[in-house]
């Protein structure tokens, strides 16, 4: 009798836990600065991570490797990976058009206009272009010589 009620308890033990869009978000984040801070690590152990945190917030498993993994990194995406965002693919697609996509001059009126831009993937350009996050690493420069 003790023995069926051990097991029973243990099997309720898996379920994930419910937990806010804040504790989830603060899980992806210690995830990804995990990663980026091993980046020697073996791909294994960092296909290994994302999976602990998909699983610990109820997500689906991450099966598509570590090469996707570096990629989310290069692009800042590394977050929205983890937490299995549904547009992760897209947010990868705006990235990847970004270096081909000629942002419009400050003083164009579509730059104030983003909300009115129809097309999706245009608005989330521009609106990359607006946040001078692209700008900031374009114009990155090495550290002044002593």
């Amino acid at each position: 009798m003790a023995l069926a009620i051990t097991s029973l308890t243990l099997v309720g033990c898996d379920e994930p836990i419910m937990m806010s869009d804040e504790e989830k978000q603060e899980i992806a984040d210690v995830t990804c600065a995990i990663i980026e801070e091993t980046r020697g690590m073996d791909a294994a152990v960092r296909v290994e991570k994302v999976n602990d945190a998909r699983k610990s917030m109820g997500e689906e498993p991450f099966l598509d490797g570590d090469k996707e993994i570096m990629w989310s990194l290069w692009w800042g995406l590394c977050p929205e990976l983890v937490l299995n965002d549904p547009d992760y693919e897209f947010k990868k697609e705006v990235e990847e058009s970004f270096d081909d996509f000629e942002c419009p001059d400050r003083s164009d009126p579509m730059f104030f206009a983003r909300d009115e831009i129809e097309d999706r993937k245009t608005r989330a350009l521009v609106e990359l272009c607006a946040s001078g996050r692209r700008d900031a690493e374009a114009l990155a420069l090495p550290p002044p010589r002593r």
